[in-house]
């Protein structure tokens, strides 16, 4: 409820997230966020579509995501790095405005 953003990682596995991350998805229909930013990044090994289906399901709860999700193939390069190092000040100037 007090949060300024909420983010969200997860692997894709057997073509979806994990239960957990749908189950703490589940939870904010419950109580109403004080903050509707939010942001996703994950990892896959073949198919990727846990960011996707995670996106969707915080556009349905009404969270904005201003910035443009991340998703890796395996273990992240340097290059993916840097852009996990650029999503958190992206993240961060959004919350600050």
């Amino acid at each position: 409820e007090l949060a300024d953003l909420v983010l969200v990682g997860a692997p894709t596995i057997n073509r979806d997230a994990p239960p957990q991350v749908w189950h703490a998805l589940s939870l904010f229909s419950l109580v109403t966020p004080k903050a509707k930013l939010a942001g996703v990044f994950g990892s896959f090994g073949w198919s990727g579509e846990a960011v996707k289906m995670i996106e969707e399901r915080l556009k349905g709860l009404r969270f904005k995501l201003p910035v443009e999700s991340l998703c890796f193939r395996f273990q992240p390069t340097e290059d993916d790095l840097a852009r996990c190092r650029e999503f958190g000040v992206a993240m961060a100037e959004a919350v600050n405005g």
